[in-house]
């Protein structure tokens, strides 16, 4: 039997509408002995933790290619040595902290200002869509209202909690399809294949797990980032809208930083979070959303011609080829 634990701070969900992802307890994670818990970022330390529990396999594998990639932008080792050092004994929960302090602006789901993964433009003049449509899997608008959705089903994700939503948000962006005229698509080529370095061990910590994947310093040789001013995080700073040629984004366009290929934004969207207490159809009773939550995510509004990344972007971290 699965015993499932949420572990501190569940209440800074409940009682605000705002979210930040480098310090709710919004992700599960799988222990040794079996057992889930919902802990914050800083967990990824815990000996004791081998694994993500995410309920889609999509969205196990885009927590993985997120925490690496808040890695790798914040808490990047220097040279070789410091990265064997942090493999052999994991960093304290304050060194991560402080790292994870000078991008936390970035990381905020809800409230005001900018958000995470989402378009600097509110766009409140464009029309809701069910949530369900940032799934992969999920039939297109034109599918449901001819009625075609034979084999891919409507109605398997139409309410999300903030952490699932936050998680289909950010799998949509990373492996974005070319969806239609002016439906930008993500770095990978638009399809959902990363490759990731894993130890033989299947039960060895997640911590190991993720910091294999992360580079040195002296072998991947960058400036150093600016994280206010949308060079790495693009959705804090206004969408290059890409209607007209010369909209392009190149890896060598000036006001791209190198870490910009970990937060690629193709789309333009903005979830639209209710205050409601629903049960999420993706993560069931293991959701966060299912008990305590007071919000949920049913609609998102989105607007077309976002940014048009092109050019030799390889090789991206994620992709060999």
């Amino acid at each position: 039997m699965v015993i499932v634990r949420r572990v501190a701070f569940i209440s800074a969900i409940n009682k605000m509408k705002t979210m930040n992802l480098l310090h709710a307890p919004w992700l599960p994670f799988r222990l040794r002995n079996g057992d889930q818990e919902w802990r914050q970022l800083i967990a990824i330390t815990d000996p004791d933790i081998v694994d993500f529990a995410l309920p889609r396999a999509d969205f196990q594998g885009a927590a993985y290619q997120l925490v690496i990639g808040i890695l790798q932008t914040a808490f990047a080792p220097k040279d070789k040595k410091q990265w064997h050092q942090y493999y052999a004994h994991q960093p304290t929960n304050d060194e991560l902290k402080l790292a994870f302090n000078t991008i936390e602006h970035a990381f905020e789901l809800t409230g005001d200002g900018p958000l995470f993964m989402q378009d600097h433009d509110p766009l409140s003049q464009q029309k809701m869509n069910s949530i369900s449509g940032l799934l992969i899997d999920a039939p297109s608008s034109k599918g449901i209202k001819d009625n075609t959705d034979f084999f891919v089903k409507r109605g398997i994700g139409e309410v999300m909690s903030p952490a699932m939503a936050a998680l289909a948000l950010f799998t949509l962006q990373i492996n974005a399809p070319e969806g239609g005229r002016g439906h930008r698509a993500g770095l990978c080529g638009g399809g959902p294949l990363a490759t990731l370095v894993m130890p033989s061990d299947e039960q060895s910590s997640l911590w190991h797990k993720l910091w294999l994947n992360v580079i040195n310093h002296d072998i991947w040789r960058y400036d150093k980032p600016n994280f206010h001013d949308g060079s790495v995080f693009p959705w804090l700073a206004p969408t290059i809208e890409s209607s007209k040629e010369g909209s392009e984004i190149y890896p060598s366009t000036e006001g791209v930083h190198p870490l910009h290929v970990y937060w690629a934004m193709p789309r333009r969207i903005r979830l639209v979070v209710d205050d409601e207490s629903t049960q999420c159809l993706i993560g069931g009773e293991n959701s966060e959303n299912s008990e305590n939550s007071e919000h949920s995510v049913r609609h998102y509004r989105t607007k077309t011609y976002g940014n048009n990344y092109v050019g030799n972007w390889d090789p991206h971290p994620f992709t060999p080829f």
